[in-house]
């Protein structure tokens, strides 16, 4: 980070680390959202497994 002549940051360089964290929140999330979906994918699998294992008994 660079001071300007007053002493303060410029705003470029927050608004820049700012948009860092939001994006790294937003990654968590989409890692979040897709685990949930393949764990949803994965419970539709196992069910329809046992739904032919019954239909087939």
């Amino acid at each position: 980070m660079r001071l300007d002549k007053s002493g303060s940051y410029h705003t470029e360089e927050i608004l820049y680390s700012q948009s860092l964290t939001a994006g790294t929140a937003s990654e968590d999330l989409f890692k979040l959202i897709s685990n949930f979906v393949e764990k949803m994918i994965w419970i539709g699998r196992n069910s329809l497994d046992c739904a032919q294992m019954a239909h087939l008994q």
